[in-house]
């Protein structure tokens, strides 16, 4: 399968410069007031005290993160000079990035958040290139649980795709390969497969933010050709939830 150019990204982000001018007649282009990618939330919110004990840390931005170039290095977590671990993971559909700790936060402590910079969109937008620094003191309190995510079945994932989909998909011949006429050819032709983007696979088991199908779904940026389905209405954002919650559930 053709492989994108080395030079993806930066002509992403020309296109992006591009698009975030005002061109007025043939002088010279006006940049608009933010032209990079934005952090439009964090929490906890910089300088919050009492933070539960089993808080996330969540950053959130102005466009979905191009996750492939995130790494567990670029949202850290300290109390003084220990670093809290904990797993970094990215989500296309609320453009966050959240670092979830390994263990409790310990009351009445001051953290400090490192959010590297120079992080990519999928439209090749970059966030600043200085690091963004807060910090926050723990509480003694406790959240309530965040839900489990659902487990969505092959059956589920096909019937939603079924009347969008099956007509150009539903064969080993069908485009791009993908045949999404039954349950067990829908796996052997999405997971794992190679996309055109170097490092994304069609499906990347358990991880829906690194999944070349979910870029093509959202419809947005950093996938080649046309978003999918291109003859029919694009994915409601609780389809596209269902989807990833598909591909995220597929690692239990």
């Amino acid at each position: 399968m053709t492989r994108a150019h080395p030079l993806f990204f930066a002509a992403l982000a020309l296109a992006a410069s591009t698009a975030a001018c005002t061109y007025q007649g043939e002088g010279a282009p006006l940049p608009q007031t933010h032209p990079t990618l934005l952090i439009t939330r964090q929490s906890p919110s910089p300088g919050e005290q009492d933070v539960p004990r089993n808080t996330t840390i969540d950053i959130t931005f102005s466009a979905p993160l191009a996750a492939e170039t995130i790494g567990e290095q670029d949202l850290r977590l300290f109390s003084g000079v220990v670093e809290t671990l904990g797993k970094v993971r990215v989500d296309l559909l609320e453009r966050r990035l959240r670092l979830t700790p390994n263990s409790a936060l310990i009351p009445e402590l001051r953290y400090r958040v490192h959010l590297r910079g120079s992080l990519h969109a999928l439209d090749g937008r970059r966030t600043a290139e200085r690091a963004q620094i807060f910090d926050f003191i723990a509480g003694d309190s406790l959240r309530s649980p965040t839900p489990a995510r659902p487990t969505i079945s092959d059956e589920e994932v096909l019937q939603l795709f079924a009347p969008r989909c099956a007509s150009c998909h539903r064969s080993a011949t069908s485009a791009a390969g993908v045949d999404l006429s039954s349950a067990p050819r829908m796996r052997a032709t999405l997971l794992g497969q190679p996309s055109p983007i170097e490092g994304v696979p069609l499906v990347r088991t358990g991880d829906h933010a690194r999944s070349y199908l979910m870029r093509k779904l959202l419809g947005q940026a950093g996938f080649i050709g046309e978003p999918m389905p291109p003859t029919a209405a694009l994915l409601s954002p609780n389809e596209l939830r269902l989807v990833a919650d598909w591909i995220d559930g597929l690692a239990r």
